[in-house]
């Protein structure tokens, strides 16, 4: 709740203050809702569609390196781009092609490996192992250091949306307080007793939000998606 603390400790002083007093006969009160507004804030906020793109292309980037654990990191890398590109030319899909027959002949290769007994194994099976293993780890490294990417993104975009929320609510607010000539505004769960009168202005202040929604924003580019699988 924006500048909550401050509001009551507000609140506090009023109520302490001699009830009789001419100032507080007259005092103009506004509640609000301070849950519905936050949620209002955060749909409204212009960071909320940047980080539903950011999760969506970072779990598709997963899932992606997720079927093709058994590229290389050179071949991953080709793989990210040639997806990436449109349109894609008649090589470009050829090369595609080839590289998911790559990673279903080696899945194939390494089950069959896998559950060959060991005594069984040839020196030329057991290097072949090692090198799928190898590039088998090596995906699996990809797709952690993916998902520690994605938490750090996410919690950066969190904390600017908590940022953004708390200046739009109390903009939004300062403007419906200075409009209806308001001398204190509070939130309605800290509220019991006041002289003055007394008007929630929550729906107003979601109007001013919306308002200022609707401003023009410039987009925010998005580095790491380099494709999806189609």
């Amino acid at each position: 709740m924006v500048r909550l603390a401050l509001l009551v400790a507000l609140l506090t002083v009023l109520l302490a203050w001699d009830r009789s007093s001419p100032a507080l006969q007259g005092l103009r009160v506004g509640l609000v809702h301070s849950a519905r507004l936050t949620g209002e804030a955060e749909r409204f906020s212009r960071l909320r569609n940047e980080y539903e793109e950011r999760r969506r292309a970072y779990t598709e980037l997963i899932h992606l390196r997720q079927s093709y654990l058994l590229l290389s990191g050179l071949e991953w890398a080709e793989l990210r781009m040639l997806l990436s590109k449109t349109p894609r030319t008649n090589e470009d899909e050829k090369r595609l092609e080839e590289l998911r027959k790559v990673e279903t002949d080696r899945e194939v290769v390494l089950q069959r490996l896998r559950q060959t007994p060991s005594g069984l194994l040839s020196p030329s099976d057991r290097a072949t192992l090692e090198q799928l293993t190898r590039l088998w780890k090596d995906g699996r490294s990809d797709i952690e250091e993916l998902k520690n990417l994605l938490d750090v993104e996410l919690k950066r975009i969190e904390q600017e949306m908590g940022k953004e929320r708390e200046e739009k609510l109390a903009k939004a607010i300062e403007k419906i307080a200075s409009e209806q000539n308001l001398d204190l505004v509070i939130d309605r769960s800290v509220f019991y007793y006041a002289r003055g009168s007394v008007v929630d202005i929550t729906d107003e202040v979601v109007g001013a939000l919306q308002s200022q929604s609707q401003q023009p924003s410039s987009p925010q580019p998005f580095g790491p998606a380099q494709g999806t699988e189609k």
